[in-house]
């Protein structure tokens, strides 16, 4: 109950005008007779959503599988990211803004030692929530549509794409939040990043004490040590005081790189410079010791 009266009330932070239903199928990439990658699509026609949630089931039984939201997902705004436990699928996610199209949710690849012959996910219309982007907070009449093969020819247009992409990740926001709710001693960071060529395949994150330009210092940015982030991102406290560098890829690896500054600036005494004085300082008492004795000495 608690989740959907959250959910109820993100609907209602993004307002456009929308009605209708939406559908979802899965889209099936047969890699190898041992190897399947099923994507979860939806499709909202006319209708534009900004909430989502739901359960997929798939079989576990021989077969070894797992979740990837990708980058590429349309929601970029995760409550709760997919995440498998024995054999469902979770999620929850918002869209800024919402959403009108066709897209997918998330991907889920498996492995078996035999032939796979059927599709291994199933779908189920009860099992999601999807709300209107209409102000209103209702749900969508959610149906599911007949499975797509994902054939050579399309894969063949796919790799196409890929292959004459040369425009790098567009950052329409990239922002550090300190919301009302948290509490003082966490910090949010927001992102909202499309790829409308090749489509998304990584969002990243690093941290550094030094201070480098994304546009002139990048081969320095990519060798930092970079985790895979999705929105919204809690920054950690020990980081507050440090850059953070953005990285977006897309499926042809052009990559955009970007700088946060950090969070909270740092007092002087708060500084490593304010410690290397302070340990000066130091070093020059205790050296000054023996002398200061000994004038003592002499003066009685």
């Amino acid at each position: 109950m608690t989740k959907k009266i959250l959910l109820t009330s993100l609907a209602l932070l993004f307002v456009a005008h929308s009605a209708g239903a939406v559908s979802l199928y899965l889209v099936t990439d047969n890699e190898t007779p041992t190897k399947t990658a099923v994507t979860v699509t939806i499709d909202t026609g006319a209708t534009s959503i900004n909430t989502l949630a739901g359960k997929i089931f798939f079989t576990p039984t021989e077969r070894e599988c797992t979740v990837q939201s990708g980058a590429s997902s349309i929601i970029n705004t995760w409550i709760n990211s997919p995440a498998s436990n024995n054999g469902e699928i979770s999620f929850a996610g918002i869209i800024p803004g919402g959403y009108t199209g066709t897209g997918s949710i998330a991907t889920i690849t498996c492995n078996s030692n035999n032939d796979i012959s059927e599709s291994p996910v199933v779908l189920n219309p009860k099992d999601f929530e999807i709300y209107l982007n209409d102000g209103t907070g209702q749900l969508a009449n959610v149906s599911i549509a007949k499975n797509q093969t994902l054939d050579q020819q399309v894969r063949q247009t796919l790799n196409d794409q890929i292959k004459t992409d040369q425009t790098a990740p567009e950052i329409l926001a990239l922002n550090i939040i300190k919301p009302e709710n948290l509490s003082d001693n966490n910090y949010l960071l927001i992102f909202n990043i499309v790829d409308k060529q090749s489509g998304l395949t990584e969002t990243a994150l690093a941290t550094s004490n030094r201070k480098f330009n994304p546009e002139t210092d990048q081969q320095k940015i990519n060798s930092l040590h970079f985790i895979n982030i999705y929105s919204p991102f809690v920054l950690p406290i020990t980081e507050f005081q440090q850059y953070h560098y953005f990285k977006a890829t897309d499926a042809a690896g052009n990559i955009k790189l970007a700088r946060l500054d950090p969070v909270i600036s740092l007092a002087f005494w708060q500084t490593s410079s304010f410690k290397i004085l302070i340990i000066i300082i130091l070093l020059l008492v205790i050296a000054s010791l023996p002398s200061l004795m000994l004038k003592l000495k002499r003066r009685h």
